[in-house]
């Protein structure tokens, strides 16, 4: 049985949940930021840290104008480790500012990227951060 927000559909076992949700927020005239929840294996061999290592290192090499703000790669959320950067670039649309955090349970990493244009204000650091550390994954 698979399981979304509106409702569950059986699926085959051999099929892989690869979704991505979208999560935005509109409040006070304050510009529009997301969260977007994407999700990843650990490739055979390869530890969290190393992976989370791997993928910071491809976000910062490859995003124009990319400027590193914060970086916590002793981060927890739901009592497991997680890795988490800061950063803004410059997109083709604009300079977007960007919260990004890794984690995982067994071989599954779950990534949690917030999104805002310009830049997050410090309550939306504040909400996402709160988001974050409400995570909790199934047993």
């Amino acid at each position: 049985m698979y399981t979304i927000d509106e409702g569950q559909l059986t699926v085959p076992q051999d099929w892989k949940d690869e979704s991505v949700n979208v999560l935005t927020s509109r409040t006070d005239g304050t510009p529009a930021f997301s969260l977007v929840i994407t999700r990843d294996d650990l490739p055979q061999g390869m530890t969290f840290s190393d992976y989370a290592k791997q993928e910071v290192e491809k976000i910062s090499s490859s995003l124009p104008e990319f400027k590193l703000i914060e970086e916590q790669d002793t981060y927890r959320i739901d009592s497991h480790a997680a890795h988490r950067i800061e950063y803004l670039w410059k997109s083709t649309e604009g300079h977007l500012h960007q919260m990004v955090a890794f984690t995982s349970k067994e071989q599954r990493v779950i990534v949690f990227t917030a999104s805002a244009p310009d830049a997050l204000t410090e309550p939306q650091k504040k909400q996402v951060t709160q988001m974050l550390l409400s995570f909790r994954f199934r047993q």
